[in-house]
Parts: C-alpha cells; sequence; structure tokens
C-alpha cells in the first residue's frame, strides 16, 4: 500500500495553485511553448515533477474557423481595391477643398462640363456621376446657391429643369482638373500603360455583376 504524507499533500496542493496562477500570468497566445509543471506521486510517496503542454493556443485558433489568417483571393482582391480607393479618394477629396467643394460636387461639374453647353436634365446629370448620389436635388440646390451652375425649366415641358455650368462653375473644373490629373499621374506612375489598360479592363469586367445586383 503506498502512503502519502501530509507534507506530500501540503506540496500537491501549493504547486497545484501555483499552476493556477502560472496559466493565469502567463497566458498561452503571449508564450506558446510554454509547459505548465505538473505533480503526480511515485510508488514510494515521493512527489514527481512532470510537464504538460498548454493546449490553449489550439483551442484558440480553431474556436474561429469562419476567420482564417490566410483569406481568400477574392477577398484579398477586395481589401487591395479598397484600401486603394480610399487613399486615392482621400487625397482627391483634399484637393477638391482646397477650392471650397467637395468632390461630388466636382463630379457634377465635371458632368456639366463634358455635357451639353445648354445644359443637361437633372437625371441625366445623377445618371453619369460615377457614383450614386441619394438626393441630387439636394446637390444640385447647393451649386446653384454657390454660383456654379444654372438651372431653367423647359418651355416646352415646364417638368423638365435643364441645369448648366455657370461661368463661374466653368473656371472652377478648368483650375482643379488638371491638378487632379497631375495627382492621378503621379499615383499610377509605377504602372506601365499596359498595366494601366489591364487593369482597368478587370475593374470593367467586374462591372455587369453590380449592375444585375
Amino acid at each position: 500500500m503506498v502512503s502519502v504524507s501530509s507534507e506530500s499533500c501540503e506540496s500537491n496542493e501549493r504547486l497545484g495553485v501555483a499552476r493556477s496562477r502560472a496559466n493565469s500570468e502567463f497566458p498561452a497566445e503571449t508564450n506558446e511553448s510554454l509547459m505548465i509543471p505538473d505533480t503526480d506521486l511515485t510508488t514510494d510517496g515521493a512527489l514527481s515533477l512532470t510537464c504538460m503542454p498548454n493546449t490553449t493556443t489550439t483551442a484558440m485558433e480553431t474556436s474561429h474557423p469562419a476567420v482564417s489568417p490566410e483569406s481568400a483571393p477574392e477577398t484579398e482582391a477586395f481589401l487591395s481595391v479598397w484600401r486603394t480607393h480610399a487613399r486615392l479618394l482621400a487625397e482627391s477629396a483634399r484637393l477638391c477643398r482646397a477650392y471650397g467643394i467637395t468632390e461630388q460636387q466636382y463630379n457634377v461639374l465635371r458632368v456639366l462640363y463634358l455635357g451639353d453647353p445648354e445644359g443637361m436634365p437633372c437625371l441625366e446629370v445623377a445618371a453619369r456621376l460615377p457614383n450614386r448620389v441619394p438626393d441630387i436635388t439636394r446637390l444640385l440646390d447647393r451649386l446653384l446657391r454657390m454660383g456654379l451652375t444654372n438651372r431653367e425649366r423647359l418651355a416646352s415641358d415646364r417638368r423638365v429643369v435643364r441645369v448648366s455650368l455657370s461661368q463661374k462653375g466653368l473656371e472652377r473644373v478648368e483650375e482643379i482638373t488638371p491638378r487632379l490629373a497631375e495627382l492621378h499621374r503621379s499615383r499610377f506612375s509605377r504602372l506601365k500603360s499596359g498595366e494601366l489598360a489591364e487593369l482597368s479592363r478587370l475593374l470593367h469586367k467586374l462591372s455587369p455583376v453590380f449592375v444585375a445586383s
């Protein structure tokens, strides 16, 4: 029969407390090779120290199977486009603010600049913008108050409102456009002309997906 002294039991309890404290003070994610000591009794009643590997890291790694550090190619492509778009948009917006307008307001002015000099219906302006505008009427009202556009109703159909550039608006577009073109050239300077064409082709290839949705 194996006899265990009270001293051995007390030592076992103390080591158990120390082991619990080690787990709390040294979490597995900060030291994957951490080995936590455990105790056992030999046949002669003496204490024997063993090492038990900490399996907390393995449990944590498998607790979120939907989020993998190795992203799918589609996710990587999305993140790359998203980051690049955000940086380009921030720089363009900053440039437009230097001229007292937002980038969205510049887009409207540019559409009018490239469109019919006699003006365009409001809905046509909205359709030609590079992104959707939730309230094109309010945006056009703002440009009108700033003196950058003109607006009139057709005599033949009072329901149709045509918007055109004012002289001030035309000058604003001609001031900003060369600066934006220079910004775009500098940011895409690492790509050759063929690579730029291929980049545009691939992005245009995605367009029908969003139109369908």
